[in-house]
């Protein structure tokens, strides 16, 4: 089928073309992928025609009826002996049981595999590009445990990052401030090594550069000539 064919059928059906002359862009998009070039075998078979039909809308649009085909199961995790026992809720007799949670997944993606009486022959590729939805069946005692944790955990987070700032900060100022000292100083005070304090003042900000660190000057050491019994500047 040709895309002439195809656009007469469309005619003779009632299709109408916009005010352009032409058929809508989503109209275009299905047909493009289905005409092929028809019945032109130069061009269908000539040098570069795989690039130009990958570079067309219809290549698009395979992409997004595979994103959109692709199915998603909602899996059922629930402790049991010792380990997991998973399921699938929405597809019949699909469940397994597996040692430890990564063991648990695996096992029920080859088990929606063996699924063919519900999801048809296309079972094995369904159940490898199946997206699965976790949901997991604890006890109240144990949801609330986890959710503490979570919180703690977020709170955790905040607290480094405001601590990981303020010594920036006190870095910055004790080692570029008006009154520097020196790195090995700065550590003893902040109660870090002089290495980590080299970390936090020499780190990018924002805009990519590094920041230069302004050590204090080095005091020179005056030593003795032996000839004329007066001290020299090194």
């Amino acid at each position: 089928m040709t895309a002439r064919d195809v656009v007469r059928a469309l005619l003779r059906l009632g299709a109408r073309r916009g005010s352009s002359g032409r058929f809508p862009q989503a109209f275009r998009e299905c047909v493009r992928p289905v005409c092929d070039h028809g019945g032109n075998a130069s061009r269908r078979y000539q040098k570069g025609h795989v690039a130009l039909h990958r570079a067309t809308d219809g290549a698009l649009l395979r992409e997004r009826m595979a994103a959109r085909m692709r199915r998603r199961f909602s899996v059922t995790f629930e402790p049991d002996e010792g380990g997991w026992h998973v399921s699938i809720p929405s597809v019949r007799g699909c469940g397994t049981w597996g040692r430890s949670l990564d063991a648990a997944r695996r096992y029920i993606r080859e088990a929606l595999a063996t699924c063919v009486d519900v999801l048809g022959p296309d079972a094995e590729r369904i159940a490898r590009e199946a997206d699965l939805v976790e949901r997991f069946k604890l006890s109240p005692a144990v949801r609330e445990t986890l959710a503490s944790y979570r919180r703690s955990q977020k709170t955790a987070v905040r607290v480094e990052s405001a601590l990981q700032a303020a010594a920036r900060r006190a870095a910055a100022t004790l080692t570029q401030g008006a009154s520097p000292i020196s790195l090995r100083d700065a550590g003893a005070l902040l109660g870090l090594s002089h290495e980590r304090v080299h970390q936090l003042v020499e780190r990018k900000p924002a805009s990519g550069r590094a920041v230069t660190v302004r050590r204090p000057p080095v005091p020179a050491r005056a030593t003795r000539n032996p000839r004329a019994g007066r001290p020299l500047s090194g």
